[in-house]
């Protein structure tokens, strides 16, 4: 990740939210990919990262690999979803089951070391 400019514990904001204003989603656990709303040095806005979605008393997740926004290249990440209160994972909105949750698409991406 240092080639991208990214370093241990310095987030960024990622949006789940192609069209539209961000509002409340479903996701299921599983690969998923989320936008960057902001980027880093070699990782800029609109890149793409992909992972996996697990979930809990909230919605967790890490991500492995991320695409540039011009889609020209690809690199290995290592990342945890944190929400918007800047706790691990995202809080379940209502309405969601053991299969889906319910989350408003905007969060943070920590990179780490490994993950935990």
């Amino acid at each position: 990740m240092e080639e991208l400019g990214i370093r241990p514990g310095y987030t960024r904001v990622v949006l789940n939210v192609i069209k539209g204003e961000p509002h409340v989603i479903s996701v299921n656990p599983g690969e998923t990919q989320v936008r960057l709303g902001e980027g880093w040095e070699g990782l800029r806005s609109a890149s793409v990262v992909t992972g996996q979605i697990v979930l809990g008393d909230r919605v967790y997740g890490r991500f492995t690999s991320a695409v540039t926004h011009d889609r020209r290249a690809t690199y290995p990440v290592c990342m945890e979803l944190l929400g918007q209160d800047g706790k691990r994972g995202m809080e379940r909105k209502p309405g969601g089951d053991a299969d889906s949750a319910r989350v408003y698409p905007v969060g943070e991406l920590k990179p780490v070391d490994h993950f935990g």
